[in-house]
């Protein structure tokens, strides 16, 4: 789990409206006891791959950077390399968890969830002000703990740790009556008379398997989370943080309903015995592929790009020496001459990270890219601020994982050549722009795909609990703080409430037969090979359609969806007697069930799409001020619906709806076990480009 690294790449460009202020205000180092960002950078920071793109402004490159040289967690040479709890307590040091103990901890969980306990309001109640008190009564033992494991300074660990908790108890024990309320929803016409309501409760017993680099907050913000919706929670803090992992186990046991709340310490052995069991859900923070269906990915790791302004000379854009050697100044006045000696500069995490970076800068194609620093001392596990400009793309340190004081520099022509590099990677975390120019921020907003996003600033989304935060993609799976944390350890429960006035006599039947599988009616078909070559072409084929923009528009969705509705309403004969002939249902069922369901969800989505896809204004924290926050719904990319038999059109279909509403191109594979029903839908598919402006979508 200490594979969680970063890469850096700083784009310089001719923009000129990216900045405007005087340059003594740009590279100004940010006052560690003020700065807001301060601490909070290091939460991205410490999870970075070359997958994730950030663009940030050149006063805060190296105000970054500053911040960058510190999160190298400063461990001293006896912690170096250890990879196993310390248990705080002699007596359970010999006790082994297992898969046997997994097996019995998980049924006592059960069993205090299924009495009910966790779910009412009290409890959840009780125990977020637990978590208050645990941090408000030891933060002088908090700190210590950090210090021990990571070299922490005790204001960062104030701010980062011990006050972000503080407020996330705040933020849930205001908000949670809201947050539990049922909330009501429109039914239509064919449910009269009903009302209807979306209740969220608790999933069960839920894992959370925290990191190392920020050891209190990145195990109990989602713990709170987990708790407010009521659910029973097993804690697995990281090894890599003994001292920490140790606090947490004995303060949890003191403060919290150990009956429902419970700490697992240990390493591989021990986690790998947690994952054998079945859980409700997971919440890992990490690098690791996690295999399971149920698991979020609180966070994984970034890119980190920035944007820097250039001056260009006729058609020449160059990258001017004066951001350099400001770069070089304010690492002096940062470090002082000789940045070896500093006592603010942290050292690398341990001894395999150490030779990691050095076989980075040691690469031929590297070695003589560096510009300034590049300083190394294996014996404290040091490394100086490195500057490298003009890097190689296909070098290592382009390729793989930072995660270390080292800042690669690469040039481009022009904006659209680094929008070209961004879309390039995976999907970042965040992704930051500095400018003034409204549609350059337009842009940047409509084309970068990202888990968030900062205009004219870095990190501080993160303190903002009406923001979700988290990944999309390589960068992460879900999101959670405030809210979102409630939600992603709440199921939403879809809740009718019927009378018996106005009940139809005609039911649908539920006695239906089907045909197994059978050979595939369309002839001109049967004998094509579908292999794993021309998936790949497929996919590449829609992913060019889709970074081109088009599926994206309000209009091209507003086509699809009305093209859908074309389609049944051009086709319902031929839809029921394909129906007919896979399950035997009958025309009437045929209709209500799918072709009139089906052009329903069309005729919402036309409705309503304008307000879907307008972003939802949310408040910001006094911390962020002057700023402004909006959550937006953007498309994922090319996404793959899997339907089923049962329903073959409509369980086809309404997927496929919300896929296009959402701007996403599109496969589907239909069941093999409705012959017919494929054959009706590659049918009209052939038929596409009559009601589809785009078939490669």
């Amino acid at each position: 789990m200490d594979a969680e690294t970063f890469k850096t790449i700083t784009i310089p460009i001719c923009i000129s409206t990216l900045h405007r202020g005087g340059q003594e205000n740009c590279f100004r180092r940010p006052p560690i006891t003020s700065a807001v960002s301060t601490p909070l950078f290091q939460t991205l920071l410490k999870r970075v791959t070359p997958s994730a793109a950030f663009i940030i402004f050149p006063s805060l490159s190296i105000e970054l950077f500053y911040e960058y040289s510190r999160i190298s967690a400063s461990v001293s040479s006896e912690q170096v390399g250890r990879m196993t709890v310390i248990m705080a307590d002699e007596e359970n040091k010999d006790k082994k968890f297992d898969s046997k103990s997994g097996s019995l901890l998980v049924k006592e969980l059960r069993k205090s969830f299924g009495s009910g306990v966790t779910k009412s309001y009290e409890w959840r109640v009780a125990q977020l002000n637990s978590i208050f008190k645990m941090m408000d009564e030891n933060e002088s033992e908090i700190a210590e703990a950090l210090a021990k494991d990571l070299s922490k300074h005790s204001f960062e660990t104030f701010f980062s740790e011990i006050s972000f908790i503080k407020t996330s108890c705040k933020v849930a024990l205001k908000e949670l009556k809201h947050w539990m309320k049922p909330e009501k929803v429109k039914t239509s016409i064919t449910t009269f008379p009903a009302s209807a309501e979306i209740v969220s409760e608790p999933l069960g017993v839920v894992l959370v398997i925290s990191t190392w680099n920020y050891p209190i907050m990145l195990s109990l913000d989602p713990m709170i989370g987990a708790i407010a919706a009521g659910n029973a929670v097993v804690l697995k803090p990281s090894e890599i943080a003994p001292a920490s992992s140790s606090l947490l186990a004995r303060f949890i046991e003191k403060y919290l309903d150990t009956s429902s709340i419970r700490v697992v310490e240990g390493a591989v052995p021990e986690t790998a015995a947690l994952l054998e069991q079945k859980w409700d859900k997971i919440f890992y923070t990490g690098v690791l592929p996690m295999e399971s269906g149920h698991a979020t990915m609180g966070k994984l790791a970034l890119l980190l790009i920035t944007l820097l302004p250039t001056k260009a000379f006729g058609s020449e854009v160059v990258l001017s020496f004066y951001q350099v050697d400001a770069l070089r100044s304010r690492l002096e006045e940062f470090y002082g001459k000789d940045p070896m000696e500093s006592k603010e500069i942290s050292r690398v995490v341990n001894s395999n990270h150490f030779a990691r970076l050095t076989k980075f800068l040691d690469e031929d194609k590297v070695s003589d890219k560096i510009v300034y620093g590049g300083q190394r001392d294996e014996k404290r596990l040091k490394i100086a601020p490195t500057i490298l400009l003009d890097v190689p793309q296909d070098s290592l340190i382009m390729q793989e994982e930072i995660f270390g004081p080292l800042l690669p520099i690469v040039t481009v022509d022009n904006l659209e050549e680094s929008f070209d590099l961004i879309l390039s990677k995976d999907k970042p975390l965040a992704a930051y722009l500095f400018t003034k120019d409204k549609k350059l921020e337009q842009k940047f907003v409509s084309t970068i795909s990202s888990g968030g996003m900062i205009v004219n600033d870095t990190v501080i989304h993160l303190t903002a609990h009406t923001l979700p935060f988290g990944g999309v993609g390589e960068s992460g799976v879900g999101a959670y703080h405030g809210k979102f944390s409630f939600d992603a350890f709440s199921h939403k429960k879809a809740v009718m409430y019927r009378g018996f006035v106005g009940d139809a006599p005609i039911r649908i039947s539920a006695s239906l037969s089907f045909e197994q599988v059978g050979k595939m009616a369309d002839e001109e078909n049967k004998n094509k090979k579908f292999d794993s070559e021309s998936a790949s072409v497929l996919v590449k084929e829609l992913r060019k359609s889709f970074g081109s923009g088009v599926t994206k528009s309000y209009e091209w969705r507003v086509a699809q969806i009305n093209s859908i509705i074309k389609m049944m309403d051009e086709n319902e004969s031929e839809i029921a007697e394909a129906l007919a002939k896979d399950l035997s249902k009958p025309k009437f069922e045929s209709f209500v069930a799918e072709i009139s369901m089906t052009k329903t969800s069309c005729k919402l989505a036309l409705k309503e799409l304008k307000h879907w896809m307008k972003p939802q204004k949310v408040k910001t924290e006094i911390t962020t001020f002057p700023s402004s926050a909006e959550i937006v719904s953007e498309p994922l990319g090319v996404v793959l619906v899997i339907s089923t038999w049962n329903y073959p059109i409509l369980l086809s279909l309404d997927p496929i709806i919300g896929a296009v509403a959402a701007g996403n191109a599109v496969v589907l594979k239909p069941s093999e076990i409705a012959p017919k029903a494929i054959f009706i839908t590659c049918k009209i598919h052939r038929k596409i480009p009559r009601y589809f402006f785009h078939k490669s979508c």
